[in-house]
């Protein structure tokens, strides 16, 4: 299960740096 917590980590962290670039 480790690997879907730093996927969505990484999934929410992507999100949030496409947020700020638009």
């Amino acid at each position: 299960m480790a690997a879907i917590s730093w996927k969505n980590r990484f999934s929410i962290y992507w999100t949030n740096a496409a947020i700020l670039t638009l």
